[in-house]
C-alpha cells in the first residue's frame, strides 16, 4: 500500500510518531529502540536548511520545539528521503519522502497537559530522572502551529 502511495503523486500520506517509524521502515529505513533512552517532553529540533521543501520555508526559525514521547525511532532514513527536522537525540525527526509522504517523530497533535497525563500514567516504567527532565522541559514554548501549517501546505500541494 505505501509503495503504491509513493508512486502516486495525487495521494498524500502523513505519519506521526509510530506512523513515522512504520512508513520509514516499510520504505527501506531502519527503526530501533533508541540507545539514548526515552525521548520525552518538549524536544528542540533544528530545521535542516539544506533540504527544506518550498512549502515549509514559511518562517525564518532555525529551531522548533515539539512534544515527544517515544523510545523507538528511525535510525536510518529510507533512500531518497529528505530530513527536514533533526537533533542529536533523533537525527531523522521529520522526513519528506518523495513529494507525497511526510513523517514526523514528535506529537504536534498533543498539548502539554495531555503529555503530563501520559507521563503520570507511565511513571512506573520511565526513569525518575527522565521524568524530572521532561517535566522541566514543559516550561518551553511549543511550535505545533508551525507544524500544523506545514501539514496544511504539504497536503494542498499538487
Amino acid at each position: 500500500m505505501i509503495r503504491s502511495i509513493k508512486s502516486n503523486p495525487t495521494i498524500k500520506l502523513l505519519g506521526i510518531c509510530f506512523g513515522h517509524q512504520i512508513i520509514a521502515q516499510a520504505l527501506g529505513g531502519e527503526v530501533k529502540k533508541s540507545s539514548k533512552g526515552w525521548g520525552l517532553g518538549v524536544s528542540t529540533t533544528n530545521v535542516s536548511t539544506d533540504s527544506i521543501p518550498v512549502w515549509a520555508n514559511l518562517n525564518k526559525k532555525e529551531q522548533l520545539n515539539l512534544i515527544v514521547i517515544h523510545q523507538d525511532q528511525v535510525i536510518e532514513a529510507p533512500k531518497h528521503s529528505h530530513v527536514i527536522l533533526k537533533n542529536d537525540f533523533c537525527p531523522n525527526y521529520m522526513l519528506n519522502i518523495t513529494p507525497n509522504i511526510l513523517t514526523i517523530q514528535g506529537h504536534p497533535e498533543f498539548n502539554k497537559a495531555y503529555l503530563q497525563s501520559l507521563m503520570n500514567i507511565k511513571q512506573d516504567i520511565i526513569p525518575k530522572t527522565t521524568l524530572l527532565e521532561a517535566t522541566k522541559s514543559l516550561e518551553k514554548h511549543t511550535d505545533e502551529k508551525i507544524i500544523a501549517h506545514w501539514f496544511s501546505e504539504f497536503l494542498s500541494q499538487k
